[in-house]
């Protein structure tokens, strides 16, 4: 068996196993998703409330990691290189996201329709 020599080293970079919602976030980038996101939904009564872009975005990226429960939103707050990259200043916690969720009820229902109603009537 021929082994190629290879040598290793240690790098201060900041590494990621999550690169791939990196193609995930540049889509929605282009679909500038957060702005239909903030138009349909209904926004925050306090300016110390999350934009709704923050909570779907976060589940979005959550759910296309392969992460199933809310908890896991954790995993992605404390990648510090995929925050930096994607500019993500705010990660809600579990708790709060699942209290939006049932807040939104039918009328978040109806917001993702037509937020899908527009994507597909767009779309190139």
């Amino acid at each position: 068996m021929n082994i190629l020599p290879h040598n290793l080293s240690t790098t201060n970079e900041l590494l990621t196993s999550r690169g791939g919602l990196l193609a995930i976030a540049t889509l929605m980038q282009k679909l500038k998703l957060t702005n239909l996101i903030d138009k349909h939904f209904a926004l925050p009564k306090s300016n110390r409330g999350f934009k709704p872009s923050v909570f779907i975005n976060s589940l979005v990226l959550m759910q296309h990691e392969g992460s199933i429960r809310l908890d896991d939103l954790k995993y992605l707050k404390k990648d510090e290189t995929l925050t930096k990259l994607l500019g993500l200043k705010n990660i809600p916690t579990p708790g709060t996201v699942g209290d939006w969720l049932r807040r939104m009820g039918i009328t978040g229902v109806n917001a993702i329709s037509s937020i899908t109603q527009r994507l597909w009537t767009e779309s190139p």
